[in-house]
């Protein structure tokens, strides 16, 4: 499956998701004017992605790896929260079907309303985040 590469803005998170790593990372600043413009195509990506793993689970493909989400966000304001809730609820899904998945929460030292925001999101979506303090 093809790499998900977008670079960041002053307004919108880098976004790089590589099936083939297993490693998929929101980081940065998201507060995109057009919301669901923006995150649209990671949606999409997402979706087919999972949609592809759990056809795999299926046919008893059996996953060696864990499938790494990691949230490295300094602010991300409302609309942007409802858009991470539902790619979440995609990893949830794949959690769901057993397929070894982890999500790790960065915040920066000291940024409790990050932390507090991950855990709202863990909550949102019933599943177990890692987190991660960033030493400044």
């Amino acid at each position: 499956m093809r790499t998900l590469q977008i670079e960041p803005s002053d307004f919108t998170p880098k976004v790089y998701f590589n099936a083939e790593e297993q490693l998929f990372e929101i980081a940065g600043f998201s507060r995109p004017e057009d919301v669901m413009g923006f995150y649209a195509p990671v949606i999409e990506w997402i979706k087919e992605f999972s949609t592809k793993l759990i056809e795999a689970k299926l046919e008893k493909i059996q996953f060696t790896r864990t499938f790494r989400f990691a949230f490295r966000l300094t602010y991300f304001n409302s609309s942007s929260a409802k858009l991470l809730l539902q790619i979440l609820e995609k990893i949830k899904e794949l959690d769901s079907q057993n397929i070894p998945v982890s999500v790790e929460w960065y915040y920066d030292e000291g940024d409790d309303q990050i932390l507090e925001d991950g855990e709202d999101l863990a909550s949102a979506v019933d599943m177990k985040f890692d987190y991660t303090e960033i030493k400044s």
